[in-house]
């Protein structure tokens, strides 16, 4: 009698847990291990992300439904997953979904038996496509922020050196302009005039390198 009880309420929690499991607003997908990660559980939010029936997930695998490059991914990521005993976070992962290729974010941990032995690999992914969008729109916005304020600086900075170039350049024309004159100090003057002209190089290629890995910032 006690034993019957003990297998009802293992039901009762089994029922439970497979409620909540099919009503999260997430993807919840699950594998069997021993069975070569065939999927074993799989709710309405993968349905929905994914555009698969759940009568058509179970006991199928990856390559049944994703390109091989996209199945192989998965099942690295599953095989790591299964040898450790914490979560693996995969932050970002590309996958084609019901609305086409999407950025998802996946958890995968694993669930095992009384004995300790592996026995459900338990998967939760979520769409974060636009989550990262926007976060490459602020990124966006804040380097466009951050290149008008070094506009504003880097005019300063080549502002100084051009009045410094235009000094040694007069003086040089005054020296010229004289009868006779020491060529050392055209030279040298010339010297000071090349240096201050490779600071302001120095200056403009900050900017153009800065100016350049924005414009390589996904939109």
């Amino acid at each position: 009698m006690a034993k019957e009880s003990r297998e009802n309420r293992q039901l009762e929690s089994e029922q439970l847990l497979t409620q909540i499991l099919q009503n999260l607003p997430v993807a919840v997908f699950g594998k069997d291990i021993k069975n070569n990660f065939q999927i074993c559980i799989w709710n309405k939010g993968a349905e929905d992300l994914f555009g698969i029936k759940k009568s058509e997930a179970i006991g199928k695998y990856d390559g049944d439904f994703f390109p091989k490059e996209q199945a192989d991914f998965f099942r690295i990521k599953d095989i790591e997953a299964s040898q450790s005993f914490g979560i693996i976070d995969i932050p970002e992962e590309s996958a084609q979904t019901a609305n086409g290729a999407r950025l998802l974010r996946t958890k995968k941990t694993v669930l095992r038996g009384a004995n300790g032995e592996p026995r459900i690999l338990l998967g939760i992914t979520e769409d974060v496509t636009e989550l990262r969008q926007t976060q490459s729109q602020l990124l966006q916005k804040s380097k466009f922020a951050a290149l008008g304020e070094m506009a504003g600086s880097v005019a300063h900075e080549i502002r100084n050196p051009l009045a410094i170039i235009m000094g040694y350049a007069e003086q040089i024309l005054r020296t010229l302009d004289q009868p006779t004159f020491d060529i050392k100090q055209v030279q040298e003057e010339l010297g000071k005039i090349g240096t201050t002209v490779l600071r302001i190089d120095k200056i403009i290629k900050g900017l153009v390198a800065f100016s350049r890995d924005n414009e390589s910032d996904p939109p």
